[in-house]
């Protein structure tokens, strides 16, 4: 299965991607939005079939 890091853009749905990626099989990693573009090409090349997904972004209603 792949190797997936997910972008939290601090949604509570995040989590809830990732545990039903996980129990798919999937090798699922979490980082926030603000960590360094440079960190996340270094994990990805560090993985195995990388994915790279984003999540959504929280809203309010108005």
């Amino acid at each position: 299965m792949a190797d997936i890091l997910l972008l939290d853009n601090i949604d509570s749905f995040t989590y809830n991607l990732a545990d039903q990626l996980r129990a798919n099989g999937h090798n699922v990693v979490i980082y926030r939005n603000h960590v360094p573009a440079q960190t996340l090409i270094d994990r990805l090349g560090t993985m195995d079939n990388p994915v790279l997904m984003l999540s959504p972004r929280a809203w309010r209603a108005v």
